[in-house]
C-alpha cells in the first residue's frame, strides 16, 4: 500500500483531479448539517424540547380550553364592572333627590320657626306694653293710697326702724326681671288691708341699689372726696332684685335675687312661707274667703 502511494507520488497520478461522482437523487430529508466537523451530510430530527419551547403567537381570542376560560372570566368582569356603575349612579340619583327633598323642607321648618318667633316677640311686647301700664296705674292707686313707697339713703334708717315687719324691695329700674318683681309688690301692697288691721304690721317699701349703694361693683375714690351724694359705683345686676325683711328694726331675712324663690303665688306666697304674712292677713288681703274654709 505504502509502495503504492510513493510511486503514484513520483509520477503525479497522486495529485491528478478525482472522476465526477454519479448524481444522487434528491433527498426529501432536511438540509445537511454543515455544522459537522466531517462534513456529514445525514440529517438530525429536531429535538423535542426544542418544539415544545417555541412559542405559538395568537392574534384573536384563544380557542383553546384555557383562552375559553379567560375569555369568560374578562367578559364576567366587565359585566360586574357595569352593574357596579349603575349602581352607584343610581344611590347617586336617590341621595340627589333625597338632599332637594331635605333642602325644601328644612326651608320650610325655618320659616314656620321664624314665624313663631314673631308671633312670640309679638305676644311679649304686648304683654310687656298692659305690664308698664298696669304698673302705672297701680303706682297712681298706690299713691292716692299711701300705697309701696320708695325710700333713699336718707329715710331707710328711719323707715326700717318701726314696729313689726318692713320688706324692702332693692331693684334698678334698667334691670327688667326686677319690673316682674316690683309690679307683684305693687299688686300686694294694694290688695293687703290697712296696717292697723293686721296681726303685725308689715310695711311694704321699694329702694333703688343705687340710692342705698347696695353690692357696688366699683367705687370710684374720687366720689367721696368730691361730692358724698354722688353714686360711688354701679351695682352688681346679678344680685338683683333682691329683699330685706326687717323685724322691730333688725334684719331678719335676705332674699338675694329673689325672682329665683318666687313661685306660682308670688311675693304673697314667699311671705306667707317666712312667717311674715299670715294666713288671717292672707285672707284679708282677699277678703273673699269666708271663715269656713
Amino acid at each position: 500500500m505504502s509502495d503504492q502511494l510513493a510511486t503514484a507520488a513520483l509520477d503525479g497520478s497522486l495529485f491528478q483531479p478525482r472522476s465526477a461522482s454519479p448524481a444522487r437523487s434528491a433527498s426529501t430529508e432536511s438540509a445537511p448539517n454543515t455544522d459537522d466537523e466531517l462534513g456529514s451530510d445525514l440529517s438530525r430530527p429536531a429535538s423535542p424540547i426544542a418544539s415544545r419551547a417555541a412559542p405559538m403567537g395568537h392574534d384573536g381570542a384563544q380557542t383553546g380550553v384555557k383562552g375559553v376560560i379567560a375569555d369568560n372570566e374578562a367578559a364576567g368582569r366587565a359585566a360586574a364592572g357595569e352593574e357596579r356603575r349603575a349602581r352607584v349612579e343610581a344611590a347617586r340619583s336617590v341621595e340627589a333627590r333625597k338632599m332637594v327633598a331635605q333642602t325644601a323642607g328644612e326651608e320650610d321648618a325655618a320659616r314656620r320657626r321664624e314665624e313663631r318667633e314673631q308671633e312670640r316677640a309679638e305676644e311679649e311686647d304686648v304683654r310687656d306694653s298692659r305690664r308698664r301700664q298696669r304698673m302705672a296705674e297701680m303706682r297712681d292707686e298706690g299713691a292716692k293710697r299711701g300705697g309701696l313707697k320708695e325710700v333713699g339713703s336718707e329715710g331707710f334708717v328711719a323707715a326700717v326702724e318701726r314696729p313689726g315687719w318692713v320688706v324692702v324691695l332693692i331693684y334698678e329700674p334698667y334691670v327688667s326681671r326686677c319690673q316682674d318683681v316690683l309690679a307683684d309688690m305693687l299688686d300686694l301692697s294694694l290688695r293687703l288691708p290697712p296696717v292697723s288691721s293686721l296681726q303685725t304690721p308689715l310695711h311694704l317699701l321699694r329702694a333703688r341699689a343705687t340710692n342705698l349703694s347696695f353690692s357696688l361693683l366699683s367705687v370710684p375714690a374720687s366720689a367721696a372726696a368730691v361730692d358724698d351724694d354722688a353714686p360711688r359705683g354701679e351695682p352688681d345686676p346679678d344680685v338683683l332684685p333682691s329683699v330685706l325683711a326687717y323685724r322691730d328694726g333688725e334684719l331678719h331675712k335676705t332674699w338675694i335675687r329673689v325672682d329665683w324663690d318666687l313661685q306660682e303665688d308670688g311675693l304673697e306666697g314667699l311671705l306667707i312661707q317666712a312667717g311674715i304674712l299670715s294666713k288671717a292677713d292672707r285672707l284679708g288681703a282677699y277678703g273673699d274667703e269666708s271663715d269656713d274654709d
